[in-house]
């Protein structure tokens, strides 16, 4: 399974409430870690594959991942980091996870919690920039605009396109955090538009800081 909207949600939350069996969850980042918590509170048998070595540790840092990664542990989840999923056993429904270690996982529901896209389509045709998102300065301002202001997933700094690529609990949340504070203020027009950001960097300094995401 994969959660993507509320059907999604609803399909999974029904899937678990019937007592599944082996529940396998592949990513470690928000999305997953969140339903791993759900499906063992419901005394479910949980396995968490994720490729980083504890989760969420490109977000957290290492000290706090290996915390988070004890505390699934001592709820019972079994986490299997430093590995990647390579196919599934059974045939119309997975029965098993290969992972790229030689195990394969017994697997009666699986949940893929790998990833976000942003949702940019209905922003077609508007005349904003889009690419991975919405095309922000460093000021989160839709490029070429000066009065929409985007933050969190959809904001995607010019000078990260193409290659910028979000990947759920991959990706530097602290700092969406702060996008969402600063756009909300800069929309209330609680703070300035600021220097252009060109001119800026040409005095040698950026205006209000770095910026939110890198």
């Amino acid at each position: 399974m994969q959660s993507h909207t509320i059907e999604d949600s609803l399909a999974l939350r029904a899937q678990l409430s019937v007592d599944p069996g082996n529940v396998v969850v592949i990513g470690g980042g928000f999305i997953g870690g969140e339903v791993a918590s759900t499906a063992r509170s419901l005394g479910l048998p949980v396995t968490l594959v994720d490729a980083a070595p504890y989760p969420m540790s490109n977000v957290l840092g290492a000290e706090a991942a290996r915390w988070l990664a004890g505390h699934h542990h001592d709820n019972g989840v079994e986490l299997v980091g430093e590995t990647r999923v390579t196919g599934f056993e059974g045939t119309g429904r997975a029965t098993g996870v290969r992972l790229s270690n030689g195990r394969t996982l017994p697997a009666d529901l699986v949940i893929a919690g790998m990833g976000v896209v942003p949702n940019t389509e209905w922003l077609e045709g508007s005349g904003l920039t889009l690419g991975d998102g919405v095309v922000c300065d460093e000021r989160l301002f839709a490029l070429g605009t000066s009065d929409v202001v985007a933050a969190g997933e959809p904001a995607t700094p010019r000078r990260h396109q193409p290659h910028h690529r979000r990947i759920a609990g991959g990706g530097p949340d602290r700092r969406r955090l702060r996008q969402g504070r600063g756009a909300r203020r800069r929309g209330r027009g609680e703070l300035p538009q600021g220097p252009d950001p060109h001119q800026a960097r040409h005095r040698g300094r950026r205006p209000f800081g770095r910026p939110a995401v890198t």
